[in-house]
């Protein structure tokens, strides 16, 4: 009774050793089900054990990501500080800012899915629970069964006493325990994705993974991630933007039937590729446009499912050949909207960045990240090593500055650019570049100006472009 402050003083009938209560209050005891115990916790368990499987998955990913861009950033900011940009130096503080931050949150991460292990290796064990043999378990009729009754089969119900206070009070521990830091684990993970969406976007000529474990590759496919067993992971979603319309092949697609599916046009494929409310399979769709998203529930996992997207007649198959090697052939460099004689000359430039500096992506790639960004990005600055080696991008939403060197004229820089672009006058580059471009998307600056303008009536004009007459290394 709110407000009383008498004493439980009333004895118990039966043992007048206890207190049952006071004169306005009750002792009251929570009582359950003692034979759902194993259930219980297995059930919490396997959720718990899902999250900590994909941290450990990525966190690994990050921080190596995230070490790459801190030492590729610190060099390029020794090699443009000595070379008088300082503006370059500045941008390249902004890449070791995103890859402290990347790496914190990996490490935040790695930390949650530590506290994880324990208790989920002591509740596994206090209920011999078979983890692979409950993602391995075939599809199951009944549909409207809980996660608890699915359980039953993978978890030995009489391997611990729970009828045993000491077991039971225990396992209520363990449960406690997970379910305080499996939410926590889970938003650490969905933090963690999405800041390493950004510092190494899943983008290609086809798809552009918005959010979620799916990635990409530069062959123009989409696919489900992979486990250690070469299957997803229970529990996964992802958001994927179509970037045009266009025919798609199937080249995988095995999913748990009834509970995991891709929607595509619209409609959800499930098992081998068969559609929940059509006739059509997967393998039938002809045309693809707009979004695809992926969901797979807490149970039983399969191979997963890959798709391409593909042109049907030959021509159409080498102009998305030519798109997939050439993404970048729609941006121009900086220089060509501010003074065209310098057009093939080195640039750093900076600008309003769009979302993190990208590590390890090629030019074209790089150039497809920046198509994926459509209302935001309108150009970026690119900083190569060597082909196939680490690099790093900048998107920009506007320019602001620019500087272009013009003492290469004998470099090989130079000449691999004069090369590749003996018979593309205007046209920025077909190959992966192997100095610093800047360059923007010509449809969002054809027939206009980059180059400053003192009265400032120019909106979209640079504030300053400096010409170094030296080389940048």
């Amino acid at each position: 009774m709110a407000g009383d402050s008498s004493e439980c003083d009333l004895n118990c009938p039966g043992d007048a050793s206890q207190m049952c209560g006071g004169k306005t209050k009750s002792s009251i005891y929570e009582m359950h089900a003692c034979n759902d115990g194993p259930l219980v916790i297995a059930a919490a368990t396997v959720l718990a054990e899902t999250i900590m499987m994909k941290l450990d998955d990525l966190v690994p990913r990050c921080e190596k990501a995230a070490e790459g861009k801190n030492k590729l950033a610190a060099e390029f900011q020794t090699k443009f500080g000595n070379a008088g940009d300082p503006k370059a130096s500045d941008l390249m503080q902004t890449a070791k800012v995103s890859a402290g931050k990347l790496l914190h949150q990996a490490e935040a991460a790695g930390k949650l899915s530590k506290q994880l292990a324990g208790p989920i290796a002591e509740a596994s064990g206090m209920i011999g629970l078979d983890i692979q043999a409950f993602d391995e378990s075939p599809p199951v009729e009944d549909k409207s069964a809980d996660l608890q009754d699915f359980l039953a089969d993978f978890v030995d119900m009489e391997k611990s006493n729970f009828n045993n206070f000491d077991v039971a009070k225990k396992a209520d521990d363990l449960v406690a325990e997970l379910k305080k830091l499996t939410p926590e684990a889970e938003q650490a993970l969905a933090d963690l994705q999405e800041l390493f969406l950004l510092s190494e976007p899943m983008a290609n000529n086809a798809f552009f993974v918005k959010e979620g474990p799916c990635t990409v590759d530069d062959e123009g496919c989409v696919m489900s991630p992979k486990n250690q067993h070469d299957e997803y992971y229970n529990g996964e979603y992802c958001d994927i933007e179509v970037q045009g319309t266009f025919p798609i092949k199937v080249e995988e697609f095995a999913t748990e039937s009834g509970f995991d599916f891709l929607t595509v046009n619209g409609n959800r494929y499930h098992g081998e590729g068969a559609g929940e409310s059509t006739d059509q399979t997967l393998q039938d769709v002809k045309d693809v446009a707009g979004q695809i998203t992926w969901y797979a529930d807490g149970s039983c996992v399969r191979s997963g499912w890959k798709i391409c997207g593909e042109q049907g007649t030959d021509s159409q198959k080498k102009d998305a050949a030519a798109d997939k090697e050439e993404r970048g052939i729609q941006y121009y460099p900086v220089m060509y909207f501010v003074d065209k004689e310098f057009r093939d000359v080195p640039m750093t430039c900076t600008g309003t960045v769009v979302g993190q500096p990208i590590y390890f992506k090629t030019y074209h790639l790089c150039a497809a990240a920046c198509d994926a960004n459509v209302h935001d990005c309108v150009g970026f600055s690119y900083f190569p090593t060597a082909p196939s080696e680490p690099n790093l991008c900048f998107l920009f939403s506007s320019f602001t500055s620019g500087q272009y060197y013009t003492g290469c004229e004998s470099s090989s820089q130079t000449q691999f650019l004069q090369k590749h672009n003996k018979t593309k006058v205007d046209q920025p580059l077909d190959a992966e570049p192997t100095h610093p471009v800047c360059v923007a998307k010509l449809s969002k600056f054809v027939g206009t100006t980059l180059k400053p303008d003192a009265s400032g009536k120019c909106k979209q004009c640079m504030k300053e472009v400096t010409n170094a007459k030296r080389c940048w290394e």
